[in-house]
């Protein structure tokens, strides 16, 4: 795979089979819309690592995909999207099936955003991991009226 040609459709869904359910064009959509936004220069090898959970996160939130989650062995059905049983300490001790989200906080709205889903914490996990922080920037045409575009 060139790490210069965009993520396709069938490397995306070999990497998340529980998407192979939705309709094969709006994945392709949101993978032209991850392909298009994600700097390949800032990331690197990532890149397409990126693009697919870049996609995967936005899927999950915009489609209710959790009986194919539990189909492929993502999680429990009995989770919601966007929620993942995980253990957390608070003062009570441990406690079972917090939301990963409630685990994430943060005054930043791209971090808020990305902790709703599993596949937006791992997409923050490589962020922080390849990406230096001054890469990371507000066009300079954009404004919060005119929904402005991050690029990474």
């Amino acid at each position: 795979m060139d790490a210069t040609t965009p993520l396709s459709y069938g490397d995306f869904i070999s990497w998340y089979p529980e998407f192979s359910e939705l309709v094969q064009g709006a994945v392709e959509r949101q993978l032209d819309l991850s392909n298009m936004t994600l700097s390949e220069p800032a990331w690197g090898k990532w890149w397409k690592r990126a693009c697919g959970l870049f996609t995967a996160h936005y899927l999950a939130v915009r489609f209710d995909i959790s009986q194919a989650t539990y189909d492929n062995g993502v999680r429990p059905a009995t989770s919601s999207i966007g929620v993942v049983t995980n253990k957390s300490a608070n003062t009570n001790g441990l406690s079972e099936g917090s939301a990963v989200s409630q685990l994430v906080t943060s005054g930043n709205p791209i971090e808020a955003d990305f902790a709703r889903t599993s596949y937006g914490l791992e997409y923050l996990s490589l962020l922080n991991m390849v990406v230096p922080a001054g890469n990371i920037i507000l066009s300079a045409d954009a404004s919060a009226s005119a929904g402005g575009k991050w690029w990474v």
